[in-house]
């Protein structure tokens, strides 16, 4: 009897199979993950911005300089100048307040998700699910 070295075809076959099932049932899973990650990183960055423009209102009103009731970020330029709210370049806000500080319109988008809120707008508003797609807001441009 001949001494065997290596698989037979049938082996290999049977392994490669197993290894694409796996596959498979793996890949959808760890880009769901991937999306999830990306979703919760503009979630967060949302409610940064609406924290940073109430403490911009906020410590406006205790200085008791000129409160500014828009901010904004369209690319190009952000208003109130010298404001700094927490933000990359790919995220345009535009977010108005009222005479009382309560923020009456938000939008914001990074350009795959967004959030067009108007009215009274709360914190919790921004929730797990914001807009995409077609659904995006346009953002308003910043003008003086």
């Amino acid at each position: 009897m001949k001494n065997k070295k290596g698989f037979t075809l049938i082996e290999l076959l049977a392994v490669i199979a197993i290894l694409a099932i796996l596959v498979v049932l793996t890949v959808p899973n760890i880009l769901g993950m991937f999306n999830k990650g990306k979703v919760s990183a503009f979630v967060t960055q949302a409610k940064q911005i609406f924290d940073s423009v109430e403490a911009s209102y906020t410590t406006d009103m205790i200085d008791g300089g000129e409160v500014s009731l828009t901010y904004c970020n369209d690319g190009t330029k952000s208003l109130p100048e010298g404001v700094s709210v927490s933000s990359d370049n790919k995220v345009k806000y535009f977010v108005t307040i009222n005479s009382e500080g309560k923020i009456t319109k938000f939008q914001i988008s990074d350009g795959t998700y967004g959030y067009n809120l108007t009215t009274s707008v709360e914190k919790k508003d921004i929730t797990d699910k914001p807009l995409t797609g077609t659904a995006l807001p346009a953002i308003s441009p910043c003008v003086k």
